[in-house]
């Protein structure tokens, strides 16, 4: 009984410096909490918004092309195709979210188009890619289902690229003088595929198609005709069964956020595949996160160290000032443990009090305060987590308990000593 009297007789002694203590304990607890909260609505921002709005989030994988000599082309012994054991095994690194594999039909194609009653015939490139790549550029709902479910050898949907219609619009249409055409006027335009036949080879068992324009995309970076993915697959297995292959011309990659991009390419170009991507960019976009954290980081850690020099002022001051109590406590019996111990127990509880306090006033004030430093890009919430309470309330003892060691350290050695 008498030794909790002497520990609350320690915890209301020098209430000048306790107080001190106090306000500092609440400063450093309010300054770090907002440095804490202001990082953490950038960091979010950086990853969640500003990260995700910038491209590149997708890699171009294509296999190594064949070695040439003179025209000729030579088979790559050990060079990786892209199949889709491949794109399998791609798929398992992490970060990676889809993959679109785009395939070459390996067969002669030509399309016969009728146009402001002139006849165009032309070979044509075709390539097939998966609905998911090129769905938003499909304006019509029943050449989407049919994009899913093409009839093989009867109607199939096709995409053409944009720079088609650029370049007849602009280098075209006026020195021949045509009317210009209209992405929106021309979709649905009827014209004919043959699949086995071009002005340069012909099978006996070509295919002659119906094919209806869905759309133009840029989604395809070549000036080939775009079909859905099983066509292409389709027409080369017909045309070619022995050597048929899930062999990909190439594959798009899109993946989680900027770190597992640059993860990603490394492990992807290791398997021997072709790497194309804009990784400069998510260097920077991760070189700003870590900045700003550090940032951040800083000032709250010097914000802590001044407040933590501060009470060790303070709690050297008021120490010192009560060495003549100590010593007449030692001389009735108390150890220097227990004296420590009451310290101790002092500057905790004015931690722990001076941290609910901060973190009352940060809950208190928090929305004014979010109303008067968001922006309309940036929104950052003053709401107090589970997790930032707890660092709060650790922080806030911790900093005046660890605080007095220094004024210990000078009791133990010297001033209790002098008797």
């Amino acid at each position: 009984m008498q030794k909790i009297y002497l520990i609350l007789k320690e915890v209301f002694s020098s209430k000048f410096i306790s107080l001190i203590v106090f306000f500092s304990v609440i400063v450093s607890v309010i300054s770090a909490g907002l440095f804490d909260m202001i990082g953490n609505g950038f960091t979010n921002y950086i990853r969640n918004k500003f990260a995700a709005s910038i491209p590149p989030n997708t890699i171009k994988v294509s296999p190594k092309p064949p070695k040439t000599l003179l025209f000729f082309r030579i088979k790559n012994r050990g060079t990786p195709v892209l199949d889709d054991r491949k794109i399998r095994r791609i798929k398992k690194i992490r970060g990676v979210k889809v993959i679109y594999p785009v395939m070459l039909a390996k067969v002669p194609v030509q399309a016969k188009i009728s146009l402001f009653g002139l006849k165009y015939s032309t070979d044509m490139l075709c390539v097939g890619a998966p609905y998911r790549l090129v769905y938003r550029d499909i304006k019509s709902r029943r050449l989407r289902r049919l994009w899913l479910k093409p009839d093989f050898e009867k109607n199939i949907p096709v995409l053409f690229p944009g720079i088609l219609l650029r370049a007849y619009n602009e280098g075209m249409a006026e020195p021949n003088m045509l009317p210009r055409i209209s992405k929106k006027g021309i979709i649905g335009l009827k014209f004919q595929i043959y699949f086995g036949t071009s002005s340069l080879r012909r099978f006996d068992d070509h295919v002659e198609v119906d094919a209806a324009l869905a759309g133009f995309t840029d989604k395809i970076n070549s000036l080939a005709m775009v079909v859905p993915l099983s066509v292409s697959k389709y027409y080369n297995k017909k045309f070619d069964p022995e050597g048929w292959s899930n062999e990909y011309l190439y594959a798009f990659v899109k993946v989680k956020d900027h770190k597992a991009l640059l993860k990603a390419s490394a492990m992807i170009k290791k398997m021997g595949f072709i790497v194309e991507t804009e990784k400069r960019l998510s260097r920077e976009i991760l070189k700003l996160k870590k900045n700003v954290d550090f940032l951040i980081s800083g000032l709250m850690y010097l914000i802590l160290f001044l407040s933590a020099l501060t009470i060790s002022f303070s709690t050297m001051i008021a120490t010192m000032n009560r060495v003549e109590y100590f010593r007449i406590m030692r001389m009735l019996g108390a150890s220097k443990t227990f004296i420590a111990f009451t310290i101790f127990f002092k500057y905790s509880i004015i931690g722990m009090i001076g941290s609910y306090a901060g973190m009352m006033l940060i809950e208190f004030g928090g929305q004014n305060i979010t109303d008067l430093i968001n922006v309309s890009i940036i929104k950052i919430s003053l709401t107090v987590s589970k997790e930032l309470g707890k660092k709060i309330l650790l922080y806030g003892v911790l900093i005046p308990v660890v605080s007095t060691v220094p004024s210990l350290i000078r009791l133990y050695t010297k001033a209790l000593n002098s008797d």
